[in-house]
């Protein structure tokens, strides 16, 4: 099915080679499998993708396509792609270090993964965690710019009826 063009097979294929699944362990395969999948808009591959070439897996480090592929995800509202945008940002991984920017993706994570302040989840938690943790370091005129840079983002990217 994946060499039939079948996304989500393209999918599992990428993943069963990232991690040794079934075969050997292959990042260079597995960036291939992804991108198929990714190319085809999905925001799972999309993500693992920008992952691989955020930690040079599979070929060389390139930021930039790191970056690329976390946001076609995120303006699709994944979680996952958002926290790894915000993250970079801010610890400064390979890009320079930013806590607005920084809080204006853990606050659009959080929007997707904690709205109600009740969510459990890990992935929840790992952002709540963060998304404080940098509102500690920002003056409230830092905050501030956050906020608007949130707003904007959410005029930008209009939650969608669900993320795929």
């Amino acid at each position: 099915m994946a060499e039939a063009g079948y996304s989500a097979a393209q999918a599992a294929v990428g993943h069963y080679y990232e991690k040794g699944k079934g075969v050997e362990q292959d990042y260079s395969k597995a960036r291939t499998w992804y991108r198929k999948a990714a190319d085809q808009g999905l925001s799972l591959p999309q993500t693992y993708l920008g992952a691989l070439y955020l930690k040079g897996l599979g070929g060389p480090q390139d930021i930039d396509e790191a970056v690329k592929w976390f946001t076609r995800a995120a303006v699709k509202g994944w979680p996952q792609a958002l926290l790894m945008l915000a993250l970079m940002h801010d610890f400064g991984a390979g890009i320079p270090q930013d806590d607005i920017e920084a809080y204006r993706f853990y606050r659009v994570g959080w929007d997707y993964v904690g709205w109600d302040g009740k969510s459990k989840s890990e992935l929840a938690q790992k952002i709540q965690k963060r998304l404080r943790i940098v509102e500690e370091r920002m003056s409230m005129d830092e905050i501030e710019e956050g906020d608007r840079r949130v707003q904007e983002w959410e005029e930008q990217h209009p939650k969608p009826r669900y993320v795929y």
